[in-house]
């Protein structure tokens, strides 16, 4: 495919998660973080995947305490 350089991260999500949920009693959490590990994994230059990890370091970089976490 002309232009193609690499798979959009959600539906590679979407099928991540459901082979992750196939596997039997799986932790929402688990098969929700797992899936987006695993899109990252195929799109690590995608515009959307770049701006959550950014958006996740300026959220870390403001938490001075624990507390900051949970709230």
């Amino acid at each position: 495919m002309a232009g193609y350089e690499q798979p959009e991260p959600f539906v590679a999500r979407q099928w991540a998660a459901i082979y992750v949920n196939s596997l039997g009693n799986v932790p929402g959490w688990f098969a929700q973080g797992s899936s987006r590990i695993f899109a990252r994994s195929l799109a690590t230059r995608h515009p959307n995947i770049r701006r959550r990890e950014s958006q996740i370091a300026d959220i870390a970089r403001s938490m001075h305490q624990p507390e900051d976490f949970l709230g």
